[in-house]
């Protein structure tokens, strides 16, 4: 899945959660065509920023991490990717 090099100016790949819904746990998986600085952050319905997941310079490349998630209730979340490129979004759900 990550072997395939994107087309250029693609910027930042952001790609399912999984398990989505989820209930304790996701995998997370982002690609970047170059090496760039990323903040990859959780938002609610309300906008409001919940959590800070990754933030700093990432090599050029697949990356992927687990998110526990436990402590937040069910409900809708966005997951955001931004990058010196671009900007992304998934939604996603964690059910109890």
């Amino acid at each position: 899945m990550f072997d395939v090099p994107f087309p250029a100016g693609s910027g930042p790949r952001l790609e399912a959660c999984l398990p989505n819904p989820l209930r304790s746990a996701s995998i997370i998986r982002y690609s970047l065509e170059r090496r760039s600085r990323v903040r990859l952050e959780v938002y609610d319905v309300g906008g409001r920023r919940i959590a800070v997941l990754q933030d700093g310079e990432r090599e050029a490349g697949a990356h992927a991490f687990t998110w526990n998630a436990a402590a937040f209730p069910s409900g809708t979340y966005f997951l955001t990717l931004r990058s010196r490129d671009a900007s992304t979004a998934r939604r996603m759900t964690i059910v109890r």
